[in-house]
């Protein structure tokens, strides 16, 4: 008796799994995010004019940005060059 196992990745070629990996990797960012601008939110209006509160609100903000940012950027420059490339 001969057992086959077939190959769970229908792709044959890396460009398609990277290219799906990085999708995955840039909702994820985008889903955390959203929420981290919520919170965010949610810190400035509950801060009363708190000025420690809001200089925390201020930093969650621009720290989710940059990680936003360096999440992004991955997925944004392979399309670019698949783009350019024909791929």
């Amino acid at each position: 008796m001969v057992v086959t196992i077939e190959n769970p990745i229908v792709s044959t070629s890396l460009t398609p799994i990277a290219e799906r990996i990085l999708w995955y990797l840039f909702i994820f960012g985008v889903i955390f995010y959203l929420f981290a601008i919520l919170f965010t939110a949610y810190n400035f209006i509950v801060s009363g004019g708190n000025p420690m509160r809001l200089q925390i609100a201020r930093k969650i903000f621009i720290y989710s940005t940059i990680g936003f940012l360096i999440v992004a950027s991955p997925y944004l420059i392979v399309k670019i060059i698949f783009g350019l490339m024909g791929l």
